[in-house]
């Protein structure tokens, strides 16, 4: 009778991590597990689409060797004080894809102390960034535009009844 006792919380717990198993590799966002080492332990298959590297090229890897140059420090500073809490954390860098482009990535993570690891969820976030920097540009030549016009322009945005763009004039 214990082993049938045993056998079913066996396969109970085996249907429960499949379905875990299942929604982890179907999900769009990047979800991994690195260790305090800095090494990626588990990837989901969202890690392929978004930078080009084979789960095989990552896993076991340390992550910092996949951080833009530009963001090691910073990206080593925030994981590192990470260690010792855990709450949940956000932070943002930019990961170097296989063919060598920058990629965004938004994190949402909490790291686990006394397992040595830290969970996460990432998003690739390059195109809002991209959409961003656009957006400021834009505004930037219609004020360009607006200063150099020799008239006094302004914006107003009737339903808060406030000016939201006014030329130097």
């Amino acid at each position: 009778q214990t082993i049938v006792c045993f056998f079913r919380e066996a396969t109970e717990r085996s249907a429960a991590q499949l379905v875990h198993e299942r929604m982890f590799a179907m999900s769009v966002d990047m979800l991994g597990i690195v260790n305090f080492d800095g090494e990626f332990t588990h990837l989901n298959p969202a890690w392929e689409t978004v930078l080009g590297y084979s789960l095989s090229e990552l896993l076991h890897k340390q992550f910092i060797s996949f951080v833009h140059p530009d963001d090691v420090e910073r990206t080593i500073a925030d994981y590192t004080s990470s260690t010792t809490t855990n709450n949940i954390r956000t932070f943002e860098n930019r990961f170097l894809h296989k063919d060598g482009s920058s990629v965004w990535i938004s994190w949402h993570y909490i790291s686990y102390p006394q397992m040595k690891q830290i969970y996460f969820v990432a998003r690739d976030i390059t195109q809002e960034r991209t959409n961003q920097i656009l957006l400021q540009e834009s505004k930037d030549q219609l004020q360009a535009i607006l200063d150099s016009s020799g008239a006094i322009i302004g914006l107003k945005d009737l339903i808060d009844n406030r000016y939201i763009l006014v030329n130097q004039e």
